[in-house]
């Protein structure tokens, strides 16, 4: 398989790669610092830092007991739960609404208890989950990269220009996020910077790609059935007219797809019974254009697809945080004892429930202060 990063070499011959795993990480600073920076120093923090202080032994030192190895993928578990927690606490709530996360059982429980693995479930990803619900945030998208100290960026002059970080704006770029960096609201609408300058290289150049239509087509090449067809399944609603989507989304929504979705051949339009059909809209704009749920940002369509596949990889995933009785589940107990040592836990379910995504923040960067909850708008 030829590696990302060759390939947007070979795209982008001029532009310079920070290393990484997963090339497309390169394409805003604000991007990498979050899934490269945050979690890369976690991860070196609870190594170096917080899983040595949990070794108590004797004569033996913690080096002595636990090579890197151990050490590495032990803090890589402890990472790995703590992202889930947040996803499941913090983030999935705003998401789909608590209406979902009751219906497919998606709360994190708020006693140290296990939850059970069901090897019936398929945890793999649908793809109307990957190629069009999980999509939206595209729509929250801001043109304006708020800074907290320095100026503000535009989006569209920063793609593949991780470099930035090395002028020190990781703090900076976070706390400006945070605290300011109030996303657009889930709706039809994206903004120029990745409708025209997606992906513009360099920043000088006069356009760039359309991230809409990438996702539109995406759905197409991957068969998705039509944006009616999931409404059905998700609301038990059959619609077969346009009229009947005004009770799922505006009125300025449906004149939209209306007027988008008409059948045209060449420069001959057939006969006005067949220029418009329902059953052409696509998922993803169907899906954008819905009134969103109670307590959520997406409207019932994606709050469905989205919650059920996170119900799939909580309850379908054996390596769950929560889960108890399978290999590598976090301990209830208080004490582990070795053969060698004794590893004082007071109860890791219970610590790794006591993190935030403000927590991490806070424990891998020079921030001194921020709201306890960084996915909530400031009051």
């Amino acid at each position: 398989m030829i590696s990302p990063r060759i390939i947007y070499s070979y795209i982008y011959p001029n532009i310079l790669l920070l290393p990484n795993q997963e090339s497309r990480y390169n394409f805003t600073s604000s991007f990498y610092s979050l899934s490269t920076c945050i979690y890369s120093h976690t991860h070196l923090t609870f190594s170096t830092q917080v899983f040595p202080l949990n070794c108590k032994s004797g004569k033996q030192s913690y080096r002595e007991i636990y090579n890197p190895d151990v050490t590495s993928l032990w803090c890589r578990r402890i990472v790995i739960a703590v992202l889930q927690f947040i996803t499941y606490d913090e983030y999935l709530p705003f998401i789909v609404g608590g209406e979902q996360m009751d219906c497919h059982n998606l709360r994190v429980y708020n006693s140290s208890r296990y939850t059970q693995y069901n090897n019936r479930i398929d945890a793999s990803m649908a793809s109307s989950f990957s190629t069009a619900a999980y999509r939206y945030g595209h729509s929250m998208v801001q043109t304006i990269i708020p800074m907290w100290q320095s100026n503000n960026r535009l989006l569209r002059n920063t793609f593949f220009q991780p470099f930035d970080l090395y002028q020190d704006i990781l703090d900076d770029m976070i706390k400006g996020s945070s605290y300011s960096g109030i996303a657009e609201l889930v709706d039809p609408h994206l903004v120029t910077d990745i409708t025209e300058f997606l992906y513009r290289t360099p920043p000088t150049a006069p356009f760039g790609q359309d991230l809409a239509s990438l996702n539109v087509n995406r759905g197409r090449d991957h068969g998705l059935q039509p944006y009616v067809k999931y409404l059905e399944l998700c609301t038990y609603t059959r619609v077969t007219t346009f009229n009947q989507l005004y009770d799922f989304m505006p009125s300025e929504n449906v004149r939209r797809l209306r007027n988008t979705y008409r059948l045209v051949t060449g420069f001959i339009i057939l006969s006005p019974a067949m220029l418009r059909d329902v059953r052409d809209i696509d998922l993803f704009s169907g899906g954008l254009s819905e009134y969103p749920v109670r307590g959520g940002v997406v409207g019932p369509t994606f709050a469905c697809i989205i919650a059920r596949q996170f119900a799939r990889l909580k309850h379908g995933d054996r390596f769950y945080f929560e889960h108890g009785g399978q290999t590598g589940s976090f301990t209830l107990s208080k004490y582990r004892e070795f053969p060698t040592t004794l590893m004082v836990i007071p109860d890791q379910l219970a610590e790794i429930k006591k993190m935030t995504l403000s927590k991490i923040f806070c424990l891998v960067t020079n921030i001194d202060f921020i709201q306890k909850y960084s996915m909530e708008r400031i009051n």
